[in-house]
């Protein structure tokens, strides 16, 4: 048993929880600090105003057209922070803050059982792209919640978890592709892929509770598709499905136009200063089937957005 695994228990679990806490605080203080700056701040949180104000949830609207770039969810969310009394920056960022805390949360549980619960929350929760996504009013921190608590629990169900885990994992696929579309399904099954792939040993753990997940993916994300595209038809198709989704990995969008290479440095100065210990995890981590499970994540979203 290697010093990364159960037993190395370096840091009790009340003091990751407090790690969790204080980033949740400095998160909180940090989104109230400015007002919303970036384009798609202004564009998001006028959509959920606009749902708050209508009582539609169905169809978002920005200067009273449909706004169907994306899927509803952060705005319902925006939408029931104003409902319980809260406004301005932090109605807004809310969702944003409460998903890095789970994502944190999620951290904790799995590198707190391994011994490093406190230095991967505090590596994570401060490292400068996380800090900065969880207190702006994107997307990307839901999807990024989700996509953790699915794989995780995929992971637990084929390592000595209950396979029933993949039931919650599919509702958490569900929500995340109610947040940002289909990607979040795509990466799933890439990682889950490979890892069936690379990782023979476990193959027989994959049995069971398919079918069920299936069902539970569907319960949770279709309904609102089906709606929307009843009530907009080729509209929304045209440029949910088309613009957003297709023409992207076409080249179409011209605002994420970039290098190859574009992440690679995203990484080194998002991830900072942990970046540069990424070659030595790599070279400890060897061979554990836990670690190769995380490598695999790692290279499939890295490469995946990259493309």
């Amino acid at each position: 048993m290697d010093s990364l695994s159960v037993g190395a228990r370096s840091s009790a679990p009340g003091t990751w929880i407090l790690a969790v806490v204080v980033c949740g605080l400095l998160l909180g203080l940090a989104a109230t600090r400015c007002g919303l700056f970036d384009l798609d701040e202004g564009f998001y949180a006028a959509a959920a105003a606009e749902m708050y104000r209508s009582g539609d949830y169905l169809t978002p609207y920005y200067a009273k057209k449909p706004f169907l770039e994306k899927p509803p969810l952060l705005y319902w969310c925006i939408a029931v922070a104003m409902h319980l009394g809260l406004s301005g920056e932090i109605a807004v960022r809310l969702p944003s803050i409460l998903s890095a805390v789970g994502t944190l949360l999620l951290v904790g549980l799995v590198a707190g059982a391994r011994g490093g619960g406190l230095v991967a929350v505090m590596g994570l929760g401060l490292s400068p792209l996380f800090f900065g996504m969880g207190c702006l009013a994107f997307m990307d921190m839901l999807l990024t919640f989700f996509l953790t608590a699915a794989l995780l629990l995929f992971w637990s169900s084929v390592n000595g978890g209950p396979a029933w885990f993949r039931v919650p994992m599919a509702v958490c696929l569900g929500l995340g592709t109610l947040t940002k579309g289909p990607v979040i399904l795509v990466l799933f099954l890439l990682v889950v892929g490979i890892t069936y792939w690379k990782l023979p040993d476990i193959r027989i753990t994959y049995r069971r509770y398919w079918w069920e997940a299936a069902a539970a993916y569907v319960v949770i994300s279709l309904p609102w598709y089906y709606l929307v595209f009843r009530e907009h038809g080729a509209e929304f198709f045209q440029e949910f499905v088309i613009r957003q989704n297709l023409g992207r990995f076409g080249g179409a969008d011209t605002a994420h136009v970039a290098p190859f290479y574009f992440y690679v440095p995203v990484l080194l100065v998002g991830f900072f200063p942990w970046s540069w210990y990424l070659p030595w995890i790599a070279v400890r981590t060897r061979g554990n089937p836990f670690y190769r499970f995380c490598w695999i994540w790692f290279w499939v979203v890295l490469v995946f957005f990259s493309i």
